[in-house]
């Protein structure tokens, strides 16, 4: 399922938020913003959002998604060699 398809709600934008995923998330606000003009708890919540997106952006942890899931990738290999080579 691409990143299109999936439902445009106020928990995905969180969840993205959450694991650093900010132009998704973002994306995400920005429509729902769009469907609902006059809803001030949601722009608030996009104030706060983008406030957090900021912050992450001047101390660099934007890329720390990216660099998990190669920590992620590398474990992996790390452990497949490891078994590949204790059965040999």
């Amino acid at each position: 399922m691409s990143n299109s398809q999936w439902p445009h709600t106020l928990s995905l934008a969180r969840l993205y938020a959450v694991q650093g995923h900010f132009e998704q998330a973002s994306e995400i606000y920005g429509r729902l913003m769009a469907d609902a003009p006059g809803d001030k708890a949601l722009a608030d919540e996009f104030d706060a959002f983008e406030k957090t997106r900021q912050h992450a952006v001047s101390k660099g942890s934007v890329q720390l998604p990216a660099l998990f899931a190669q920590w992620i990738e590398l474990l992996m290999r790390a452990r497949f060699l490891s078994d590949k080579t204790g059965r040999e």
